[in-house]
């Protein structure tokens, strides 16, 4: 038998919860601000790497094209501070949410890694940065697909738990902690002998890895709550002073 609209939004009660508080188009201005100010305080810093030689080609590529993609982020975030543009475009401004929230959970690498060329650091420094990178983007996809599982599961009808139930969670929040300083120790151990500014990187590393991981976590909310807004009317109910603003 199928399950009819009605009894399949129940499963769905904690997420449309959401929709209409801290999630909600109005909600979702704010972080787009948020987001865009914190893009643009790292590429300022970032525009070291557009005047040093010594640093490779391929970093200050990654530093232009930081900026174009800067330039497209605030043109999205000037065009979704209408509020009445936001609810009308409510389905597009979630994608671009998800978009934008997997951005600010990768770009502080940048940093990490522009601050290593322009020091000069080993390569294997390199080389824990990206796996550091890597490993991120696997918690990511895993945090998804338990999202996704436990959507199934009903942990978001009325009264359920949500995307985590933090006293069953806790082996699954602290990876993100022993992954951290996993990958410091290794760092800390063999660089500390032979290169000088391992302290600088080490923090710009772990800064960089607990933004990711933290991101990873919330991230699978949004993604849920934008198949909601694809599959059910109900989560793009637009307030009666925006229509009225029409």
């Amino acid at each position: 038998m199928k399950t009819s609209v009605k009894d399949s939004i129940k499963n769905v009660y904690l997420l449309e919860e959401v929709a209409y508080g801290r999630l909600s188009p109005k909600g979702i201005i704010s972080f787009f601000w948020g987001a865009t100010i914190f893009s643009l305080f790292l590429t300022i810093i970032s525009f070291r790497a557009l005047n040093v030689e010594s640093i490779e080609p391929i970093w200050s590529l990654a530093a232009k094209v930081n900026i174009i993609v800067l330039g497209i982020q605030i043109l999205i975030t000037l065009l979704f501070s209408n509020q009445r543009l936001s609810y009308k475009l409510q389905k597009l401004q979630l994608i671009l949410g998800v978009v934008t929230a997997f951005k600010f959970s990768i770009e502080f690498y940048l940093i990490f890694f522009l601050q290593s060329a322009y020091k000069n650091a080993p390569s294997f420094i390199f080389f824990v940065g990206a796996i550091s990178f890597i490993g991120g983007i696997l918690f990511l996809l895993l945090s998804v697909i338990r999202g996704a599982i436990r959507l199934k599961q009903g942990h978001f009808k009325k009264g359920g738990s949500g995307l985590y139930n933090f006293k069953e969670s806790k082996p699954y929040v602290s990876i993100p902690i022993i992954f951290a300083f996993s990958i410091m120790g290794g760092l800390i151990g063999k660089a500390s002998a032979s290169f000088s500014d391992i302290g600088l990187l080490a923090i710009l590393l772990i800064t960089s890895i607990f933004l990711q991981f933290a991101v990873a976590m919330a991230l699978p909310e949004l993604i849920l709550l934008a198949y909601c807004k694809f599959k059910y009317k109900s989560f793009n109910k637009i307030p009666k002073y925006i229509q009225g603003a029409s």
